[in-house]
């Protein structure tokens, strides 16, 4: 990597959110906004995990129904 001495860096932090959780059917939008309650989000970019959006988009399978071994294999 080039050291360009014109470079210039940005600082990057990251809050966590601490939430209730998350249920399969539930409104991520209601549950997101819940969350926030009145934090801004200006100049801020909000991130969400993929579970989150997995559950929301009823992406899940029941335990039950299929292994570990067949998941793998299903997503490979």
């Amino acid at each position: 990597m080039q050291n360009d001495v014109n470079a210039k860096t940005t600082k990057l932090s990251v809050t966590a959110l601490a939430t209730p959780v998350y249920h399969a059917g539930e409104s991520l939008t209601d549950f997101i906004l819940a969350a926030l309650g009145r934090l801004s989000l200006e100049g801020k970019i909000l991130a969400v995990t993929s579970k989150i959006v997995s559950l929301a988009e009823g992406a899940v399978v029941e335990k039950s129904q299929t292994t570990k071994k067949e998941l793998i294999l299903k997503e490979a």
